[in-house]
C-alpha cells in the first residue's frame, strides 16, 4: 500500500494518528523545500528517522552532547567506510559508547525528529507499507505518546520563532548572576555557559548552531529561555544590517535563471535556498531548487571528490582576522588542520554535503585555502 499527498491537504498529525490508530508498518517520506523527515514504524512505535538536516546524524548529535569526540568519530568513520557497518554498532564493539546511552540518545533523536515534523504545515509526503529497514539496533518510541508531547513542544517552537525570528540576530547579557544562578536550576549547565561564552564572542544564532553541531531547537530554545529569564538580550544593532542588506524585492526565479545562465551555479542555489526558506510551500521553486541541488552536486563531486584531496588553510592568521568570512566559511576553516581530507570534513560537519564543497570552492576561489 501507498499512499501520497500534499500537508496543505492532510495535516501531519493526522497522518501520525492514521499510521498509529492502525498499527502499521512501513515507511513515512516527508519533503518540504529542499528538507526530508524519514520515519520507520512497526505497530505504533517509531524504531527509524532520519533527516536531510546533518545536525540530526548520530555523530553530531553524541558529539553536541560531549558523549562522542571529534577525533572518536573519526576514527568510527574510517572503520565504518572499510567494514560498511552501521555507526551505532561500530561504537558499541569499540566500546566508544554504552548501550543504555546509544539507546537514549537515539529515542530523544526519533522524539524530536516527529516533533519537527508536528511544526510542518506545507509539504509532501508519501507512506509506503512494502519498505522497512533492517537495524543492527533496535530502539522503539510510542508513537502517541511522542504526538502527545510533541504537541506542546510546537506552540514552544512558534514561541521560540516570535523572540528569534532569524539566525543573523547577536545578543548581549542583561542579567546579572543572581539571574543566571536562577535560570541554571536543573538545567544542562554546560550548554549554557557554551552559549553565553558565544554571546560574549558576538557569535550570531546561525553561528552558534553550527558551532553546536547543528543542533537548533537546542540552541534557540535555550537561547529563549535565556531570554525570558531577563539573562540576555537582542542586539538591536543586527536590525540595521539586515535592513541595509535586504534591498528591493526581485523576481527570483528570473534572477535564479540568469546566475545559471551565467555560469554562477552556486550563487543560484544560494539564492533559490534562501527564498525556500521564506516560500517553503512555493512548489515550482522547490523543483527548481531540487534540479539545481543534483546537477551542482554532480559538478562539485566532479571538481573535489574525484581524488584523495586534502584541504589546507595558506593564509596567516593575521590575514584571515581581516578577512569577512560568512559563517560557513568561518566554521569550515576552523575544522581545516591540513589532515582531514573532504570526505572526513562532510561527514564530520553539521552542514549539507553540497554546503561544505560550496563553501570549498568559495575559500579556493579567494586563496584562502588550498584543495
Amino acid at each position: 500500500m501507498s499512499i501520497r499527498g500534499s500537508l496543505g491537504t492532510m495535516c501531519i498529525e493526522d497522518i501520525f494518528d492514521w499510521i498509529d490508530k492502525r498499527s502499521l508498518v512501513g515507511r513515512l517520506s516527508l519533503d518540504r523545500g529542499g528538507q526530508t523527515h524519514t520515519f520507520e514504524f512497526n505497530k505504533g512505535v517509531v524504531n527509524g528517522a532520519s533527516s536531510s538536516h546533518p545536525g540530526d546524524q548520530l555523530g553530531q548529535l553524541l558529539m553536541s552532547r560531549k558523549i562522542l569526540s571529534e577525533k572518536q568519530l573519526r576514527s568510527a568513520f574510517q572503520i565504518q567506510a572499510k567494514s560498511g557497518v552501521h555507526l551505532g554498532a561500530i561504537l558499541l564493539a569499540e566500546k566508544m559508547i554504552e548501550k543504555p546511552i546509544l539507546s537514549q540518545v537515539l529515542q530523544t533523536k526519533f522524539r524530536e525528529a516527529v516533533w519537527e515534523a508536528l511544526s510542518w504545515t506545507v509539504g509532501r509526503f508519501e507512506f509506503r507499507d512494502d519498505v522497512r529497514s533492517d537495524y543492527e539496533f533496535e530502539v522503539h518510541v510510542p508513537l502517541q505518546a511522542t504526538i502527545d508531547l510533541g504537541k506542546r513542544q510546537v506552540h514552544r517552537w512558534h514561541a521560540i520563532r516570535e523572540k528569534i525570528p532569524s539566525g543573523e540576530i547577536r545578543f548581549w547579557r542583561s542579567g546579572q548572576d543572581s539571574d543566571e544562578s536562577k535560570l541554571k536550576e536543573g538545567s544542562d549547565k554546560d550548554s549554557f555557559a557554551d552559549l553565553l561564552l558565544s554571546i560574549e564572542q558576538g557569535l550570531n544564532v546561525n553561528q552558534m548552531v553550527l558551532e553546536h553541531h547543528g543542533r537548533r531547537f537546542h540552541v534557540l530554545s535555550r537561547l529563549t529561555e535565556m531570554m525570558e529569564q531577563g539573562l540576555i538580550a537582542e542586539d538591536r544593532r543586527g536590525e540595521e544590517r539586515a535592513e541595509s542588506e535586504d534591498g528591493e524585492e526581485e523576481d527570483v526565479e528570473a534572477l535564479i535563471q540568469d546566475k545559471v545562465l551565467q555560469g554562477r551555479r552556486g550563487e543560484a542555489y544560494l539564492i533559490a535556498t534562501r527564498a525556500l526558506e521564506r516560500d517553503s510551500g512555493n512548489s515550482e521553486l522547490h523543483t527548481l531548487h531540487k534540479e539545481l541541488g543534483r546537477s551542482l552536486m554532480a559538478e562539485l563531486s566532479r571538481e573535489f571528490l574525484t581524488s584523495f584531496r586534502v584541504p589546507k588553510v595558506v593564509m596567516s592568521e593575521s590575514e584571515l582576522s581581516n578577512a569577512s568570512l560568512s559563517d560557513h566559511e568561518k566554521y569550515l576553516v576552523g575544522r581545516i588542520d591540513g589532515h582531514w581530507d573532504l570526505l572526513t570534513l562532510m561527514r564530520m560537519s553539521p552542514m549539507q554535503e553540497i554546503e561544505v564543497l560550496l563553501t570549498c570552492k568559495r575559500l579556493k576561489s579567494r586563496g584562502i585555502i588550498s584543495v
